[in-house]
């Protein structure tokens, strides 16, 4: 800001000619120095005391030093009077210092520094205890001209800091009114948080507007901009870690939704992102009563929320971070389980679809994130056997307050209650039970490993103990370095700040991998462009017409609970299905994701096996013969579909409908395919649905997806 600079360069200019102007304005100085010297006056006082020399030459420096140091265009407009402002504080010391080394005071060093500290602070206040002052200073030209340029630049310094307060002010109003005449695209941040800048850096177009936070209820808040909404702590933080130029302003609540009631045309979105999510569906509500939204202005509100059916039910567009925190590893392809296990093959070395080592993975910290994560853990480790059923997996799950977790967690997800490869412990990282815990999974063969306890530091300092202890069982690889479990081992830690970046570069080994970072989860793509929902609308599409239906994505209506429910399951299907696309591609080629693969089996056809009472299908070539290695491949894969999506709907809340009726149930949210693949062909003989025929379906459209779009789940 050029007018700061220009009032700090001037403040700084007066207080250096203060200093050293006056004593070096005589042609003869040295003439005049010892005449000031002689007559007993402030320069023989500076002169014979080295310490006050001292200070004053080094506010002198520090002076020069701002006066002619590259600004930073970063800098906020308070910090810069704030800078001049303690050397002028200095300054007053200093020259109080020497008026009042008299009487009672005279070389009492505590009590002189203690009243000059108290005295040059009440200068900002335009306040002079200059009557305090030892009299002989009173008739010193020099003195009293020093004194009154520091008290002049104290008033100058809290001038400067009313009236840019007051002109930012102005600023923001004008700046409100004049985009509100014009069509465009308005961001406003009802909250100044972390997450609120992270997304904000990121927006390329529009204008960005940040509402000053205030504790007070929102319909308490005055209708005004106090001098505290500007110099607050949270408006430095904004100003100090983006910078958007004349695209952004901060301005308060009042003057936003007023010049925001006057817009006829354009779209707004209010968002509510801060840590308090109480908090924001409120602020959303008492909003969305306030704003009488034109006819002709597209408006969204966006809310920081935990997706659950209470605030799927109280606002339209829920912004949870642990949901996308995990979200960022179940679209990693290279954070999938299936890189952690072993793979089948046939006799002859094919891959034929299948897993032939256990899986195992520890989940410390139970709270959102980690219950996000074990959710996708469950279901993506849900691997075929090379005998038909599910290959054996633990999943340990440690959190300190387990305990009052469990109970409401299972209740919600009955099916997964009395699962011998679940363990719901209770216990802290610190405690000897955790560490017994890792001591018996690592002498299994610990695959993976997910940290989210809290805040950062408590997250990498779990991962980087449990690194330790893991890597003193590793044995020494063909590259010459450490390795544990074949190298089949990762911990991944949710790292919300960048603070901790520099330890990766550390690890060469890639064994501890951070994900969850604000700047990656709050991105424009996933909050208003809805990649994730755009995921799972590709993969419909192609299923549709894969298998010759007709598109019709509907747009999902949450207006009551059977709407959240059914919805629920629909859109988690899809987007399940679009992010398990690189696992099935990674089981049918043996990892080597060869496309020449996928091509010859995009090829085939699929053809019902001359016994129709089965419910199986074979794969033909073009000239109608069967192809034995490709079919089983491919049915290794409809089962292993099966086993994923019978882990999904149990993540949802399913159970199996063991009392007949309709296939699904989503009141009583029960299933009839909740059962073994073999039981789906007894369904098939008894009542003729073929159920066998969505499993395949869905490998078939995960093969042409991959051709078509590359890793769906990575773009």
């Amino acid at each position: 800001m050029k007018l700061v600079r220009k009032i700090s360069l001037v403040v700084m200019g007066l207080l250096l000619i203060g200093f050293i102007g006056l004593g070096l304005s005589s042609v003869r100085v040295q003439i005049a120095l010892s005449r000031i010297s002689r007559s007993g006056g402030v320069m023989d006082y500076i002169l014979h005391n080295f310490f006050l020399t001292a200070v004053l030459l080094i506010i002198i420096g520090g002076l020069v030093f701002h006066l002619f140091r590259k600004q930073s265009r970063s800098r906020k407009y308070v910090r810069r009077i704030a800078f001049a402002a303690m050397f002028v504080w200095l300054a007053g010391v200093g020259i109080y210092f020497i008026g009042f080394n008299d009487g009672g005071c005279r070389h009492n060093a505590l009590a002189l520094f203690l009243r000059s500290s108290l005295s040059s602070i009440e200068m900002f206040v335009s306040h002079s205890d200059l009557i305090e002052v030892a009299s002989k200073w009173h008739h010193d030209a020099v003195y009293m001209t020093l004194f009154s340029l520091i008290h002049f630049c104290a008033v100058l310094c809290s001038a400067s800091l009313i009236l840019g307060v007051l002109s930012i002010y102005l600023d923001s109003k004008w700046k409100m009114r004049r985009w509100c005449r014009q069509e465009g695209r308005f961001y406003v941040f009802w909250n100044q948080s972390s997450e609120a800048y992270a997304l904000a850096s990121k927006l390329n177009d529009g204008h960005i507007v940040f509402i000053t936070s205030d504790e007070t209820p929102f319909s308490q808040v005055p209708h005004r901009m106090s001098f505290s909404h500007i110099i607050g702590t949270e408006s430095s933080y904004g100003r100090e870690h983006i910078d958007l130029g004349c695209r952004m302003i901060v301005t308060d609540q009042e003057n936003a939704l007023s010049n925001l009631n006057r817009l006829h045309r354009g779209k707004v979105a209010f968002l509510f992102l801060s840590e308090d999510e109480d908090k924001n569906i409120r602020d959303c509500q008492e909003v969305r009563s306030r704003f009488n939204v034109d006819v002709n202005v597209d408006v969204e509100f966006y809310c920081h929320a935990s997706d659950c059916m209470e605030n799927r039910l109280r606002t339209e567009h829920l912004i949870d971070s642990s949901y996308l925190s995990a979200m960022e590893l179940r679209r990693n392809a290279e954070a999938q389980p299936v890189n952690f296990v072993e793979h089948g093959r046939t006799e002859s070395g094919r891959p034929d679809g299948t897993v032939t080592s256990e899986f195992n993975a520890l989940v410390v910290g139970f709270g959102e994130t980690g219950r996000k994560v074990f959710e996708w853990l469950y279901e993506t480790s849900a691997f075929l056997g090379k005998d038909g059923r599910r290959v054996s997996y633990s999943l340990t799950l440690v959190d300190s307050s387990m305990d009052d977790i469990r109970g409401t967690y299972l209740a919600e997800k009955p099916a997964l209650k009395d699962n011998p490869a679940l363990d719901f412990r209770q216990c802290s990282i610190g405690s000897e039970d955790y560490w017994g815990i890792v001591e018996g999974l690592v002498g299994r063969g610990l695959n993976y490993v997910v940290v989210s306890l809290g805040d950062d530091k408590t997250n990498v300092g779990a991962a980087l103990a449990l690194y330790k202890y893991v890597m003193r069982k590793s044995t020494v690889g063909a590259d010459g370095k450490a390795v544990y479990n074949g190298g089949k081992f990762t911990i991944y830690v949710r790292v919300r700040g960048s603070n901790y970046d520099d330890i990766l570069k550390k690890f060469d080994d890639g064994v501890i991998r951070f994900f969850g970072n604000d700047n990656d989860v709050f991105s424009p793509a996933i909050v208003f462009a809805e990649e994730y929902l755009v995921m799972a609308q590709t993969f419909e599409k192609t299923y549709n017409r894969h298998c010759g239906g007709q598109y019709a994505c509907e747009t999902l209506r949450w207006n009551t609970v059977a709407d959240m429910v059914k919805n629920t399951r629909k859109q988690s299907q899809n987007l399940a299905n679009a992010c398990h696309v690189s696992t099935k591609i990674h089981l049918l080629t043996g990892g080597t994701m060869s496309e020449d693969i996928l091509e010859n089996l995009d090829a085939m056809e699929r053809v019902k096996t001359p016994e129709e009472s089965t419910g199986e299908y074979v794969y033909v070539d073009s000239e109608g013969r069967r192809l034995e290695y490709e079919s089983q491949l491919m049915t290794n894969l409809a089962k292993c579909e099966h086993l994923r999506w019978m882990a999904a709907v149990e993540i949802l809340g399913y159970t199996w409908d063991n009392a007949g009726g309709t296939s699904c149930d989503d009141i009583r949210m029960t299933h009839n395919c909740l059962v073994s693949w073999e039981k789906l062909g007894d369904i098939y003989k008894k009542t003729g649905k073929e159920y066998r025929q969505y499993d395949y379906n869905v490998v078939e459209t995960s093969i042409r997806l991959y051709l078509d779009h590359g890793k769906i789940n990575e773009q």
